[in-house]
């Protein structure tokens, strides 16, 4: 069984849509980069506030920068 993960398939990451309970997917990078999320099935949108986030947020910057890391090594060393 192999279970290596492909560096450059950005994780999927979301949340269930308030309104309707739908899926909302995105990616670690949208949610640094958005200011809005909206849900697929209804459109409700949702705003993202940074600031109330602030410490989530940093998390997430540093996730998104330690995946960025490994799939410049991994590259590298191919």
């Amino acid at each position: 069984m192999n279970n290596i993960v492909n560096p450059n398939q950005q994780q999927k990451v979301g949340m269930n849509c308030p309104q309707c309970g739908e899926f909302i997917e995105t990616t670690v990078f949208q949610l640094l980069t958005a200011l809005t999320l909206e849900c697929s099935a209804c459109h409700l949108r949702l705003n993202i506030d940074r600031m109330k986030s602030r410490t989530a947020f940093d998390a997430l910057r540093k996730v998104h920068l330690a995946q960025e890391n490994l799939e410049k090594k991994s590259k590298f060393n191919r």
